[in-house]
């Protein structure tokens, strides 16, 4: 009984076993001072094993707006059809990768 209870525990902490990374970035150091909801401070990027999870943390959230770019690179899937195989984004900021 004792090794079945054991292997039951074992299964189900196994199952639910989720992976996070966590990046920090210092407050205030952003060009558009008075933005805050602009300043990162910090990402989080978890997943279950079959999704990904991003958690975007910000200064000060009390503006009623915010934009927010995510790039995420998939290398060789533009042989199949996906993806532009550039840095395009949808206010055609100079921004690359």
């Amino acid at each position: 009984m004792k090794n079945y209870l054991g292997a039951v525990v074992a299964t189900s902490l196994m199952g639910s076993f989720a992976v996070a990374d966590i990046w920090y970035d210092p407050e205030g150091d952003i060009a558009n001072v008075g933005d805050a909801n602009l300043d990162m401070t910090s990402l989080e990027v978890t997943d279950d094993g079959t999704n990904v999870y991003v958690t975007l943390t910000v200064a000060d959230l009390s503006a009623d707006w915010g934009s927010y770019m995510l790039f995420i690179d998939l290398p060789g899937l533009e042989n199949f059809g996906y993806g532009s195989g550039d840095n395009d984004n949808p206010w055609g900021r100079d921004v690359s990768g």
